[in-house]
């Protein structure tokens, strides 16, 4: 049962990893106005709209996945270190928040 298990997960890890992830069209719409108001863009608002979407979270923790650097020891596994390690304008340059 467990091998079983274990093989699902690497196919939906498999699958992940190639398509084109969807994200809710509110995250959308609330990354896109939050990126806007420079004034108040901070990580800790761009996390908390991602947290909301579980698509977006998997979406951004694919990404820096794919850009991890050799050196890098530890997986990251929460929104907020994902997107300080990445960056703001990186983030929002290179992980498309659209569908």
């Amino acid at each position: 049962m467990q091998h079983h298990k274990m093989r699902e997960l690497a196919e939906w890890v498999n699958f992940l990893s190639q398509v084109d992830i969807p994200v809710l069209k509110q995250t959308a719409r609330n990354l896109s106005a939050l990126r806007q108001d420079e004034k108040n863009l901070s990580a800790r608002g761009v996390a908390n709209i991602i947290r909301h979407d579980p698509m977006m979270t998997v979406k951004l923790l694919r990404h820096l996945q794919q850009k991890k650097h050799p050196s890098q020891e530890h997986e990251l596994v929460e929104v907020d270190q994902a997107l300080m390690m990445l960056g703001l304008d990186i983030f929002f340059k290179q992980c498309p928040q659209n569908r």
